[in-house]
């Protein structure tokens, strides 16, 4: 049994996957094409996976599922205080010195608001789920702000992360809800009456996007991520 939630969610980060690894291949290619005195004046080929129509079948199951509810206002509180223990910590890092001084604010809020969003959107999940989630989201804002950790800052943010993650392990949650479940599958299916059989269908679409620095405020740059087609 599963949650529709779940098996959605699945199938748009397979795509998004794909996607990725397709990219990653056909730049590995376009090297080989530029390095090889034949291939040279060659189109490099790519496979651009924008558009996907997926139709789900399932059934809704008796057994209910049982889902966290919303946060509750001591984990508010617990992720708040780690995600800006966090986001002080990098700050102070040796290696956050290469931001340029104009990107120091959006660099700081951005810090604050990736680990806040990670460690929400993982308060579910296990102690070493939510702090992959948190360090990911680390990652992500020091390579979007082109800061590369020395070995004493990665295990200097390591040691904050586990204290950031047991700081919101702590803080105790709201009971769980019950929501309905769904089974799934071609073999199940084949065994559940054809009238109890539900049809969901949605699209998912993949656009091009690119790192453009914005300014945000006077003199002030932000790279973010600007749709290629419609700016």
């Amino acid at each position: 049994m599963s949650e529709l939630q779940v098996v959605i969610g699945s199938i748009v980060n397979d795509v998004i996957q794909a996607r990725f690894e397709a990219d990653v291949y056909a730049a590995e290619l376009s090297e080989q094409y530029r390095d090889s005195p034949g291939m040279r004046g060659m189109t490099a080929p790519r496979l651009n996976i924008s558009n996907l129509s997926v139709e789900l079948r399932m059934v809704f199951d008796e057994a209910p599922v049982e889902l966290a509810t919303e946060p509750s206002d001591a984990q508010h509180s617990a992720v708040a205080s780690a995600a800006d223990d966090l986001r002080k910590a990098v700050l102070s890092l040796q290696s956050a010195e290469m931001v340029p001084a104009r990107s120091k604010s959006a660099f700081s809020r951005a810090l604050n608001a990736r680990a806040a969003a990670a460690a929400t959107s993982h308060l579910a999940s296990s102690s070493a789920v939510r702090r992959a989630a948190i360090d990911g989201s680390m990652i992500e804002v020091l390579a979007k702000y082109r800061v590369k950790l020395s070995e004493d800052d990665r295990q200097t943010l390591s040691r904050e992360l586990d204290l950031a993650t047991a700081e919101i392990s702590r803080a105790p949650g709201r009971s769980p809800k019950s929501v309905p479940g769904i089974l799934i599958g071609k073999e199940t299916l084949s065994e559940v009456d054809p009238s109890l059989v539900s049809v969901i269908k949605f699209d998912v679409e993949l656009t091009d996007n690119d790192w453009v620095d914005v300014e945000i405020n006077d003199g002030e740059f932000e790279p973010v991520l600007v749709d290629r087609w419609r700016g």
